[in-house]
């Protein structure tokens, strides 16, 4: 997910959106000095290629609660997908770099 949200924050500052791309690395505990720095921003977008349900994503955005930071959290519904190529499935989940980039710009529509 780390190329997508990279590609993601590039097409974004070509829009003249800046954007800041974190790798967590564990859910528990989560980084302190990522979570100071989302707070600092108006929106938040987590991505991750697994279950949305107990990810980090939703670990993240717990956090997240008392900020005054619109959420947007990406990943894997808790329900059956067709079979298809990562690529495929990634891309109609909004999982892809398009995805995540109109992610961000709808929570920042949101957070304005």
């Amino acid at each position: 997910m780390l190329a997508a949200a990279t590609e993601a924050a590039e097409t974004l500052a070509a829009e003249g959106i800046e954007a800041t791309v974190w790798d967590p690395r564990c859910v528990k505990p989560l980084d302190e000095t990522m979570l100071d720095d989302a707070r600092a921003h108006q929106a938040v977008v987590t991505i991750e290629d697994g279950l949305t349900d107990g990810g980090v994503g939703s670990r993240i955005s717990l956090e997240l609660a008392a900020a005054p930071v619109e959420v947007e959290v990406l990943g894997v519904p808790t329900r059956y997908l067709p079979h298809a190529k990562p690529d495929v499935i990634l891309g109609e989940l909004g999982l892809d770099a398009e995805g995540v980039a109109d992610a961000a710009r709808r929570a920042l529509a949101r957070a304005r």
